[in-house]
């Protein structure tokens, strides 16, 4: 029996409230940068600069726990809203100045208040799903918990300092470039996009350096790993972030992708394993990796089957994997895997599908719904009951952690899938 999970009401919760958890964001920046020119143009200017950081401060906390889906927070966005608005209406009905000038004021209040009135009310709408925004969690294992202490860890400490200072050094040709036309924040993102693009890729070169190998892995965490299949074609396959606010700090194009995205949601599983691409000079993000030569990798691919308490695989269709799920179906194993729908096109996702039904077979392998369209099929998750499909019309890094929050949920507890 199949189960079909329709998560587009659960990303659209999550979008909304994480556009009303932007508005705050967005006040921080400016008191970061009137903290600035206060400290800078005035000469006693320390005090007030000082207040708009504490401020900025307080204003984080409470985007945070807006994301979260806290009731009081979005109350206070309101309330600090509610004020500006008093505020506005009081500096046109009886402040000082002509009618044109109100009138003037008039319109500027109203293009800056319209807005933030749209993102409270978005997330008041976002505050029926409490349940589901409250359990989206970002999930990340931090590098730094398990550099190894040797010449690779240094040769990544070394990567990670080029990367801060870049990142720091690129700041004083942005603030110049904004101050020699006039004070325009806009112009100085562009000429720090491409400053931070750059620092990024050495941020996350440093990533893949200081990223232990399967073996340290294995000495480390000693519970039954996990083992990851895919085609090598999809190791570095690109997932779309959700927005940041600062997202110029964020467009080095291998920050996010699938595989790392996907380990992070599964490592609480076990560690994950997998066969690296002999070809590859440097460990992609995500899953540890054991290089085998090219004529014994089926030989270890059956004995991590054998150990491996779950089975998460990237849907495709190459030979090699193929193989790799005919070995899943000898071994009895159906009921402990994980499909991964990568983002691509619904017609290759299909095709691939069907390759996996002609070895699974359809009562592990149901057919995909198309009609009514709900979306295109993010996890595959097949137990001892059943088959649970999870759809949604996007593809990016918020469905992919809708969808796994999801699985987590429905099978009672987040440290199994099988209970």
């Amino acid at each position: 029996m199949s189960r079909v999970v329709d998560l587009n009401a659960d990303v659209l919760a999550i979008r909304r409230v994480r556009a009303a958890a932007a508005l705050p964001k967005f006040f921080v920046l400016c008191c970061v940068v009137f903290a600035f020119f206060f400290y800078a143009l005035e000469e006693n200017g320390w005090k007030t600069a000082l207040c708009l950081l504490c401020s900025a401060v307080l204003l984080i906390l409470l985007a945070r726990y807006i994301e979260r889906g806290s009731r009081w927070a979005v109350w206070l966005l309101t309330a600090i809203v509610l004020a500006m608005t008093a505020l506005g209406v009081g500096a046109i009905c009886w402040g000082k100045g002509s009618k044109l000038e109100r009138a003037q004021v008039a319109g500027g209040a109203a293009l800056m208040l319209t807005p933030c009135w749209i993102l409270v009310s978005l997330g008041w709408k976002a505050n029926h799903n409490r349940a589901t925004v409250s359990v989206i969690r970002a999930v990340s294992r931090s590098p730094w918990s398990r550099v190894p202490r040797e010449q690779r860890s240094r040769e990544a400490m070394g990567t990670f300092a080029t990367a801060v200072i870049i990142y720091v050094a690129g700041l004083l040709p942005a603030g110049l470039a904004a101050l020699a036309v006039g004070g325009h924040l806009w112009v100085s993102a562009l000429v720090y996009w491409p400053i931070a693009a750059f620092a990024g890729r050495i941020w996350n070169r440093g990533r893949r350096q200081s990223a232990l190998g399967l073996q340290e892995i294995r000495k480390l965490d000693t519970r039954p790993p996990v083992l990851l299949l895919r085609s090598f074609g999809d190791d570095n396959l690109p997932l779309e972030k959700r927005y940041h606010l600062f997202w110029f700090l964020f467009t080095a194009r291998e920050t996010l992708t699938l595989e790392s995205f996907v380990v992070d949601q599964i490592w609480r599983l076990g560690p994950v394993l997998a066969i690296g691409n002999p070809s590859e000079p440097l460990s992609p993000l995500g899953a540890a990796r054991e290089y085998i030569p090219d004529d014994r990798w089926r030989n270890r691919i059956q004995q991590y089957l054998n150990e491996s308490e779950y089975i998460v695989s990237i849907l495709g269709a190459t030979p090699g994997l193929s193989w790799e799920f005919q070995q899943i179906q000898a071994l009895g194993k159906e009921d402990r895997v994980l499909v991964v729908f990568p983002p691509r096109p619904a017609e290759e996702l299909q095709r691939c599908w069907v390759l996996f039904q002609s070895i699974f077979g359809r009562s592990k392998a149901p057919d995909l719904q198309w009609q009514p369209f709900i979306g295109v099929p993010l996890l595959a998750f097949c137990a001892a009951d059943g088959v649970v499909l999870f759809y949604c019309k996007y593809h990016h890094e918020t469905a992919y952690a809708a969808a796994f929050s999801r699985l987590f949920e429905m099978t009672g507890s987040s440290n199994a899938l099988i209970g």
